[in-house]
């Protein structure tokens, strides 16, 4: 609640009523009856300010304060108020500036098709339910909050001006929503969808521990019953992947379908439900602060890695005992017919390369590598992939997991490494004469016997052999003819290998 700076109704009752008095009477509108409520009535329908501090309104009372005004308000001051029924704005234009600062909604609340033509406050307002603003109209610059609500629903809202919104929500949906002059969103607790959304200026959708106000900083303004059941709502949805949980507080982002996302600034928001189909210009959406994206399913069958919601749906759909998710986590979360489609590989690589780019244009391409692995995997799966660049791309993948995994390639040349020396002591050195023995002279090199060539001697020397090849070294030892090839092959595979691990290496530790 807010400070109480007015005088309040002189009604008797327990707890005090806080209620404004209206001028000229001890008693708020709430306390009035019979002929002073229709003389009140009347005097607010001529005046061209309506102050209903702290008034507690029902529907019934609302609803007359409306009618007597013709769903018109000039300046309008409802701070403190408490709205104990529904609370039904719809269509309301306030001409003027609006204030419900402090004001308690114990039902939804409905703004849909108001307009604003000033500047409006909900600091600290608190909604028990549904605050809906669908099609409502801000035309003055401002803030939206900060404000508690159950849901907070924004669909097909027009923002003229740039707009500040602050909320402690369970859900904010923002669908076919107008941010012309771009709009800073500032959110708690929240499931956010953001659909067909048309930013015209630099915008911006963050998490928040605090919202400030005045002065202060504040991080409580719904009440513990609605505290409670976003956080056990947010700890069965973290449940499913604790490796990389983010905090109690930090919002969600369930989905980018439609949105141009080119003007968009994402800070520290948890991405691992996101729905990225649709999103339009992916390449220009910037990622700041713990936004942690999804994980494989745990095990050695998958490689640990940041991967997108859509390759959870497009994995599930090709194998439902995989482990991976094959639904949206939120439900109903938007209303029972709200649902994600699965896309199919060819769009699942041009979603990772858009996000790889953006990663790499802000200068963070080190942690554009897994979205590059990512790309490379659905391009791997894509019908539309030539048969032979797949061959390829499954041995890219094989040796050094797309160039991203240095451990595959250090063990595929220690693989190669061991082969080669195994080769060349069976197949590879030729056999020693025995001291005394004459030999005739014999251009071609011969392996010894089979009972003679596993010696440690032959070993060493394999082994030293194979190093050398494996670095374009030429040891000058003399060969048999498969000892030559065995050697050139190690010649031309070893270098791959150590390319790949450098390269690997470098793709973590480049700035």
């Amino acid at each position: 609640m807010i400070a109480v700076s007015w005088s309040i109704c002189q009604e008797p009752v327990k707890p005090a009523c806080t209620g404004v008095q209206i001028p000229g009477l001890s008693r708020c509108l709430a306390h009035l009856r019979g002929p002073r409520l229709v003389d009140a009535l009347q005097a607010i329908r001529k005046a061209d300010t309506v102050d209903l501090r702290g008034t507690a309104f029902t529907a019934d009372l609302l609803s007359q304060v409306l009618t007597h005004r013709g769903l018109r308000l000039n300046e309008a001051n409802f701070d403190g108020a408490r709205f104990e029924e529904k609370a039904s704005f719809e269509g309301v234009e306030f001409t003027g500036e609006t204030w419900f600062r402090g004001a308690r909604f114990a039902g939804d609340a409905v703004f849909d098709e108001a307009r604003f033509a000033g500047g409006v406050w909900f600091d600290r307002a608190r909604f028990a339910g549904r605050a809906s603003f669908v099609a409502a109209r801000f035309e003055a610059p401002g803030g939206l909050g900060p404000l508690a609500a159950d849901s907070l629903v924004l669909d097909e809202a027009v923002f003229a001006q740039p707009m500040i919104i602050e909320a402690e929500a369970g859900v904010v949906s923002c669908v076919r929503t107008r941010f012309e002059d771009g709009v800073a969103l500032r959110v708690r607790f929240a499931v956010v969808r953001l659909e067909q959304v048309r930013f015209g200026a630099a915008s911006s959708l963050a998490g928040s521990s605090t919202f400030a106000v005045g002065y202060s900083a504040i991080s409580d303004i719904a009440d513990e019953n609605q505290r409670q059941n976003w956080t056990r709502w947010a700890a069965r949805i973290h449940a499913r992947d604790l490796r990389s949980g983010p905090e109690g507080w930090q919002p969600a982002l369930a989905s980018l379908s439609g949105t141009d996302v080119s003007e968009l600034v994402l800070t520290d928001i948890d991405l691992r439900w996101c729905h990225f189909a649709g999103a339009l210009r992916l390449e220009k959406l910037r990622i700041e602060g713990r936004s942690p994206f999804a994980q494989p399913p745990p095990g050695l069958r998958w490689t640990n890695r940041q991967v997108i919601f859509d390759e959870h749906l497009w994995r599930a759909r090709r194998d439902e005992d995989s482990g991976w998710q094959a639904g949206h986590p939120f439900g109903d979360a938007f209303g029972p017919g709200w649902r994600v489609a699965a896309v199919g590989p060819e769009r699942l690589a041009a979603l990772y390369r858009g996000l790889r780019k953006s990663m790499e244009d802000n200068k963070n391409e080190a942690g554009s590598g897994d979205f590059y692995y990512g790309e490379m995997e659905a391009r791997r799966h894509a019908t539309v992939t030539p048969r032979g660049e797949r061959v390829i791309l499954r041995a890219y993948w094989l040796f050094s997991g797309y160039g991203q995994r240095a451990s595959r390639a250090l063990i595929a040349l220690a693989l190669l490494v061991l082969l080669v020396t195994a080769g060349l002591v069976g197949f590879g050195l030729p056999a020693e004469p025995q001291p005394g023995q004459v030999v005739a002279a014999d251009t071609t090199a011969r392996p010894p016997a089979p009972d003679q060539r596993v010696t440690w001697d032959r070993a060493e020397t394999s082994a030293r052999l194979a190093l050398n090849a494996v670095v374009f070294r030429d040891a000058g030892q003399r060969l048999t003819t498969a000892g030559n090839w065995i050697v050139l092959l190690a010649r031309l595979l070893g270098p791959v290998l150590l390319a790949l691990a450098f390269l690997a290496i470098r793709a973590r530790v480049k700035r």
